[in-house]
């Protein structure tokens, strides 16, 4: 999984051409290249800037949100948080950090769905690792709380869901992340044959967790 400097969306290698992905800064995706979509992360992070103004301003007047704005906040600092990381420096990952932190406390505050908690987790992962390296107690804590989530999202969601999958895919991708390959290959052989069973060899679902497999996390 890497990130659109575009559309600034976390996405799987499938999603970029080859010499997109190699790139180590600034990759667009298939999606943002043929609509001719071009990073501008200096006008994404105002515009960001200016929605979570007005939703602080919309808080103070009523302290009753309404779904749909909790929703968006959520998604503007996910983005701002994929910006800031994008840039690959110290304060930027710290930055980074700041945003996924308050994704991830609204996601609880709020009661949202467990998928949306573990691209939360997830992103804070990736955050910390930029700000503190192979912190092995961070990382750890963090991957705790992921794990929990998952087995309580696998136990109430129907097998093979596609919430469920994704969910899998993104606990496994922190799972190499976070050097814990043999973890994170058997979510995979799992997450693989539930696919198969479930959507067949040929779905989409089926084809991004076989290529992770064969990958090793990519």
């Amino acid at each position: 999984m890497k990130i659109c400097a575009a559309c600034h969306k976390e996405l799987p290698q499938e999603s970029f051409s080859k010499k997109q992905w190699q790139m180590k800064r600034y990759r667009r995706c298939k999606s943002c290249i043929d609509v001719d979509r071009t990073p501008n992360p200096g006008e994404a992070k105002e515009t960001g800037r200016k929605i979570l103004s007005f939703i602080e301003e919309m808080r103070a007047a009523n302290h009753d949100l309404p779904q749909v704005t909790i929703q968006l906040e959520m998604a503007t600092h996910g983005c701002l948080g994929n910006i800031y990381l994008e840039e690959e420096t110290k304060e930027s990952a710290k930055a980074a950090l700041d945003h996924f932190e308050k994704c991830r406390d609204l996601c609880h505050e709020h009661k949202h769905g467990l998928h949306l908690l573990a691209i939360a987790e997830d992103n804070l992962v990736r955050a910390k690792r930029e700000c503190e390296g192979d912190s092995f107690g961070s990382i750890e804590e963090i991957l705790k709380r992921k794990q929990a989530v998952y087995d309580s999202f696998v136990a109430v969601e129907p097998e093979g869901s596609t919430a469920a999958i994704q969910f899998g895919i993104s606990l496994a991708s922190t799972l190499y992340r976070s050097n814990r390959a043999m973890e994170a290959k058997r979510v995979l052989v799992k997450l693989a044959a539930t696919c198969k069973r479930v959507h067949g060899p040929g779905h989409s679902l089926t084809k991004q967790v076989e290529s992770m497999l064969v990958a090793g996390g990519v």
